[in-house]
């Protein structure tokens, strides 16, 4: 009987260390710098374009600036004032990424309709402190900061628009159920999850292949013993139930990271006025580059039609 004992304690170490190995890889902060260029292979046809788009963003001259997070983390990133602008829009990116990475090819037409632009990186990304990945459980908070940040910098009459793509629209959608500044007047979410918790659970499952039980609750033991976060504290559903704020919602129907229909179900959700943008052919935060046109039709259509 002792070896059927000694059995089962290798068994609950090698889940254990399994599980430790995937927190170090998933949850904490990259080691090696951020790739300026999409990591993903579907990204190499575009490659021209956001190569192009960010040479033009740093030839403005953008300014860095810092702010001190909730739980005292240095959040930086780059604001491009509009000499004449008439609104600010505030960027989250998403999940191992920066800004500049991830919206490169945004900035422009956003800068061209006379929006002031405030590009963070977010926490543990970039050149941003932190060492957790919290998948828009803090995420959201900064971002509020981020939205105060701006309204300080530029002035609280102009309206704001948030944008995010991936992690960084779930950080945007938990954040429009805080008490955000009443100038908020829309938002942006491309290809977001339902919460960090199914998010977690789908790429276990389809992506790792890895049986949901026992790999989830250590998982989330290990985020409230290290991180400081628990993956079922935030819900994208939820939040979007209780928003004032207009949410345009973008997904790719191809895409192979984010279900199609975690994205409809957000949107269904939501209680605001909304809209549903589905892209064919479009894969995980590719629905700019696939429909350019159209995406940015409708963003005059629903987003900034409410800044005049």
């Amino acid at each position: 009987m002792v070896w059927i004992g000694f059995a089962l304690l290798a068994v609950c170490i090698l889940l254990f260390l399994i599980t430790y190995i995937m927190f170090r890889i998933f949850i904490m902060r990259a080691k090696k710098k951020v790739n300026p260029m999409p990591d993903f292979d579907i990204f190499t046809r575009y490659a021209d374009q956001i190569k192009s788009a960010q040479n033009w963003f740093l030839s403005q001259n953008p300014q860095p600036v810092s702010i001190t997070s909730f739980d005292g983390l240095t959040l930086r990133g780059h604001i491009l004032p509009h000499p004449e602008a008439r609104g600010t829009v505030v960027f989250m990116h998403g999940y191992h990424g920066t800004g500049l990475r991830d919206f490169s090819c945004a900035l422009r037409a956003f800068y061209d309709r006379r929006l002031n632009i405030v590009l963070p990186d977010q926490r543990a990304n970039g050149e941003s402190e932190g060492t957790y990945v919290t998948f828009g459980t803090s995420e959201r908070y900064d971002c509020r900061d981020w939205i105060l940040f701006a309204n300080r910098t530029f002035g609280d009459k102009l309206p704001v628009v948030l944008d995010g793509v991936s992690m960084g629209a779930a950080t945007v959608m938990l954040a429009c159920a805080l008490d955000l500044p009443s100038n908020v007047v829309g938002a942006i979410a491309d290809c977001g999850y339902t919460s960090p918790c199914a998010i977690v659970k789908h790429v276990l499952k389809n992506g790792l292949h890895f049986p949901i039980w026992p790999f989830l609750p250590i998982a989330n033991l290990m985020c409230r013993i290290f991180a400081g976060f628990s993956l079922d504290t935030a819900n994208c559903i939820q939040a979007v139930k209780s928003t004032r704020i207009p949410i345009l919602f973008a997904h790719g129907e191809a895409d192979s990271f984010v279900p199609v229909e975690m994205g409809t179900a957000c949107h269904d959700a939501c209680t605001s006025e909304k809209r549903l943008f589905l892209v064919p052919d479009a894969d995980h935060g590719m629905s700019y580059l696939v429909a350019r046109e159209e995406y940015e039709a409708l963003l005059d259509e629903f987003i900034f039609s409410r800044l005049q």
